[in-house]
């Protein structure tokens, strides 16, 4: 039994040995890949905080950031990515993992409802739940989840521009 357990450890240990850099150049690639898509004007990141992230251009200068926040929704925790140009403004946001209610909170990854954060700045991230163009509007039977989107993002916004202005 002593050497059943002795040699499935080695097993174990010379795959982990030997897969654990490829799983993390996989994971380093997507996650470029997510920044990218918050912030298509960048072509690589340095990050100046854990979670936050200062976009460059192939000339070296900041063209924007990203910010990596965690919401916490109606049915748990999942991640929001928001590309913020040099003024503040969101350019874009991404949900990159989504435990919430299919049909309802799901919606939170429609365009329809990430189009409205283009452009906002913190004075315009407030959820409400009639027609509006000024601010968030909730998904109608997803209020938690549009509320926890909304919530990360701002607070996220609020530590990037203490961080960056200093």
């Amino acid at each position: 039994l002593m050497l059943a357990c002795l040699v499935g450890g080695t097993i174990l240990a010379a795959t982990n040995f030997i897969t654990a850099p490829k799983i993390e150049e996989v994971e380093k690639e997507a996650k470029l890949q997510a920044q990218l898509s918050v912030l298509l004007s960048a072509t690589e990141f340095k990050e100046i905080k854990q979670g936050f992230f200062k976009g460059l251009n192939e000339k070296g200068e900041t063209v924007g950031y990203v910010i990596s926040c965690l919401a916490q929704g109606y049915s748990g925790g999942f991640w929001v990515m928001a590309g913020v140009n040099k003024k503040f403004k969101i350019v874009r946001i991404n949900v990159l993992s989504n435990k919430e209610t299919p049909g309802l909170g799901s919606k939170i990854e429609e365009d329809k409802f990430r189009n409205q954060y283009k452009n906002k700045g913190v004075e315009n991230l407030e959820v409400v739940k009639v027609s509006t163009t000024d601010k968030i509007q909730a998904i109608t039977g997803a209020t938690i989840s549009s509320k926890a989107v909304t919530e990360a993002v701002k607070k996220g916004l609020e530590e990037l521009e203490r961080i960056a202005k200093k």
